[in-house]
């Protein structure tokens, strides 16, 4: 999914509040971070794992139909991906995760949700 100008490795996640970009990918990407008037907490989903956001980004994203100059994300430490595409996105741009069909709709789009190749390392893995 092109951001900030740059094709990324992002997680669609169906079960985030928010989306978030890694500072390495801010950085290298010439996005520029500012620093958040009051740090928001951070929960993930194991117990005791929590951290706070100290800064955001502004990026555009290209991915589909969905042409979107400001959106913004909080700069957070994330393991795999340059960053998380979470719910409030989704939702707004009326994203459907087919898993089914391994797709994603968008309005009258269908995309791929996995890149070539991808479907069967992921079923090798299980």
């Amino acid at each position: 999914m092109p951001l900030g100008g740059l094709n990324t490795y992002l997680l669609l996640d169906s079960g985030s509040t928010g989306s978030s970009l890694t500072p390495e990918f801010v950085r290298v990407s010439g996005l520029h971070p500012f620093a958040l008037e009051e740090p928001i907490p951070l929960f993930l989903g194991c117990a005791d794992s929590r951290s706070t956001i100290q800064f955001g980004a502004t990026a555009s994203v290209d991915f589909g139909p969905v042409q979107s100059p400001n959106e913004d994300f909080d700069v957070v430490n994330i393991d795999r991906y340059d960053g998380i595409i979470g719910v409030p996105f989704l939702k707004r741009h009326r994203f459907v995760l087919d898993f089914a069909k391994w797709e994603v709709r968008v309005n009258d789009h269908v995309l791929p949700l996995l890149q070539v190749g991808e479907e069967a390392a992921i079923l090798a893995e299980k």
